[in-house]
């Protein structure tokens, strides 16, 4: 009788607690996601596939005041124990921060310079396209300027940005593609300059 009067006492403390709070989902819903491919992958696919398909990033850094995480891949040597990315393509991969980091979806994808996913994605346009080529194939959303950015031989001069429907993105040089990136771009400055500054990190990693 003692144990089952404790378990009554028991039940009935539970039920007069107040449930608490949800636990805090530190995700970004993907908003914009183009349905592409890129080397089979796809937006909002977890990072960790991604890891162990081309290995450890040279860099994996939280940026934004931890609102996303950074992960870097370098097209050359000399970015710390990284083995190169092929074909010469610096790749970076960014996605909202979690603890559980293999499980943190890619929310947006941007490569540099190399020819690793001109034959593996199925995007309309790839790296060395020109200007005018992309407007016919995209729809053009917005272009910026871009300025004050600095290479490893200085300012960089040529640079512009576009933002095409479906959150494609794609720095240009003197009119040529050097850089594309897809998806969420908003959400922090350092995010919204992922393309100039890791283009500029491209080329500070590439042979002369």
């Amino acid at each position: 009788m003692r144990t089952a009067a404790k378990r009554a006492l028991v039940l009935l403390f539970l039920a007069s607690c107040k449930p608490g709070p949800p636990p805090v989902q530190n995700v970004t819903p993907l908003m914009h996601s183009t349905g592409d491919t890129f080397d089979t992958f796809s937006l909002g696919d977890p990072v960790g596939g991604f890891v162990d398909r081309y290995g450890a990033a040279c860099d994996d850094d939280p940026i934004d005041k931890e609102r996303s995480t950074l992960y870097f891949w370098s097209g050359f040597d000399g970015c710390k124990e990284q083995k190169p990315f092929p074909e010469e393509t610096t790749v970076v991969a960014v996605t909202p921060f979690s603890k559980a980091w293999r499980d943190q979806p890619v929310d947006l994808l941007v490569w540099f310079g190399g020819t690793y996913y001109n034959n593996r994605s199925s995007l309309k346009i790839k790296i060395g396209d020109k200007a005018a080529d992309v407007d016919k194939q995209l729809e053009l959303v917005h272009k910026d300027a871009v300025e004050n950015v600095a290479g490893p031989e200085g300012k960089i001069d040529g640079l512009r940005q576009a933002t095409y429907a479906h959150d494609i993105h794609v720095l240009y040089r003197d009119e040529r593609v050097v850089g594309i990136g897809v998806g969420k771009l908003k959400g922090g400055e350092e995010r919204e300059h992922v393309l100039s500054h890791g283009y500029a990190h491209h080329l500070k990693f590439a042979k002369p």
